[in-house]
C-alpha cells in the first residue's frame, strides 16, 4: 500500500420520515450505519484503485423503516443475508483504510462516533484543527465541567447542527478494536467543494458529479459507492480540468 493513496467514503444509516427535520430527536432515532462504501485513490493521478462495499446490521432498530428502504434501496433481506455486525464491518473498513487518510462529503465521521458509542466501543476523538478533545453528548445538554478547549458535539435535538461547526474541518479518532488501537484521520471535503464550485452548494454527495455535467456515472444516489464515485468525479474535474489544488493531502 503506497503512502501516496487516500480513501473517500460514504455511509448510509437508519432513518424515518421527518427525522432530519426533528434533528433525530424522536424516540430511538439513532443513525445506525447500515452500509459503508469507500474507494481508494492514487494521489498522483487521482485514479480509483479499489472499492469497499459493506452492509451492516443495525442492533437498536434491526428492522428498517419503509422510508429508509425506499430512500436507500437497502432491504431488510439484504441486511439479514449480507450484513455484518457493526464491529465486524468497522474492522473491514479499518483494514481497507490502513494508514491512509479518509475523506467524506460532510461529517460522516460523527456517525461513526455515534455508532461506536451505541456499540460500547471505546474511542478517543480530537479535532484536526487545534488538536482539541471532542466530547459527544446525546441531547441538548451542556457539561459545565468541560475544559475550555474541549469541543462538545450534541448528537440529537435542536443543538445538533450548531455544534457540528466544531468538527467541520475534520477529526482524528483512536478506536479500541479488540484490544488493538486503530486510527482514522478524517477530513471534510464539503467546504472545499463549496468554496471552489458554488454549484455544489445545497447538493448531497451523490449529486456532485451531475453538478459538473458528468453523465457517465451509473447507479443511484444513496448507494454509498455511487456517492463516493460522484464525489471523486467532481474532485477530478476541479483538480485536473480546472487546475485547483487538490484537498487530498
Amino acid at each position: 500500500m503506497s503512502h501516496k493513496e487516500t480513501v473517500i467514503y460514504d455511509l448510509e444509516y437508519t432513518t424515518w420520515p421527518g427525522a432530519v427535520e426533528r434533528s433525530w430527536s424522536g424516540k430511538d432515532e439513532y443513525r445506525e450505519i447500515i452500509r459503508i462504501g469507500a474507494i481508494s485513490i492514487d494521489l498522483d493521478n487521482l485514479q480509483e484503485i479499489e472499492a469497499l462495499d459493506v452492509f451492516v446490521k443495525p442492533s437498536v432498530n434491526p428492522i428498517l423503516s419503509d422510508y429508509c428502504t425506499k430512500l436507500t434501496d437497502i432491504t431488510n433481506e439484504q441486511i439479514q443475508t449480507e450484513g455484518m455486525e457493526f464491529h465486524e464491518a468497522l474492522y473491514e473498513f479499518v483494514n481497507f483504510v490502513g494508514k491512509r487518510n479518509i475523506f467524506c462529503y460532510g461529517v460522516d465521521i460523527l456517525h461513526i462516533l455515534e455508532n461506536l458509542r451505541l456499540n460500547n466501543i471505546a474511542f478517543n476523538a480530537r479535532t484536526l484543527q487545534g488538536d482539541r478533545p471532542i466530547v459527544i453528548n446525546e441531547y441538548n445538554q451542556t457539561d459545565s465541567c468541560l475544559e475550555s478547549n474541549t469541543v462538545e458535539v450534541i448528537l440529537y435535538g435542536s443543538a445538533h447542527e450548531k455544534t457540528l461547526r466544531g468538527i467541520s474541518e475534520g477529526v482524528r479518532v483512536e478506536i479500541n478494536l479488540n484490544g488493538d488501537c486503530a486510527q482514522l484521520t478524517d477530513a471534510n471535503l464539503m467546504p472545499w467543494f463549496h468554496a471552489n464550485a458554488p454549484e455544489t452548494q445545497g447538493k448531497i454527495s451523490g449529486e456532485i458529479a451531475k453538478a459538473f455535467g458528468v453523465s457517465e456515472l451509473t447507479g443511484n444516489i444513496h448507494d454509498p459507492v455511487f456517492d463516493v464515485r460522484s464525489i471523486h468525479m467532481g474532485l477530478k474535474e476541479l483538480v485536473l480540468s480546472q487546475h485547483i489544488e487538490s484537498p487530498l493531502k
